[in-house]
């Protein structure tokens, strides 16, 4: 069957999409260049912020394989970094809560 084939972040993305719930705070569509850095600091994929608000935001990544759970988000035009969790991933796409 195909649902068994999606890996369990993949069925949350595809349940949240079709409920469609409001979210707390909306987020502003954006285009920036972003660090997802994990591994105590030792490892960093380069991703590209889609869209951000003050609770969390959506990257898109080359491939979102290798994603850790837990990560820091650093945007590279100012160097913010907030740390964060992964709450969805749908193909190379991957949205993070803030902590």
């Amino acid at each position: 069957m195909a649902s068994e084939a999606l890996s369990s972040r993949s069925q949350v993305a595809l349940l949240s999409m079709v409920t469609m719930k409001p979210r707390n705070k909306p987020r502003q569509r954006t285009l920036k260049a972003g660090r997802i850095i994990f591994n105590n600091k030792s490892s960093i994929l380069t991703c590209t912020v889609r869209s951000l608000s003050d609770s969390g935001a959506c990257v898109q990544l080359a491939a979102s394989v290798g994603v850790p759970n837990s990560s820091d988000l650093t945007l590279e035009v100012d160097g913010h970094c907030r740390p964060c969790n992964v709450v969805w991933q749908y193909n190379n796409r991957v949205g993070v809560a803030f902590r």
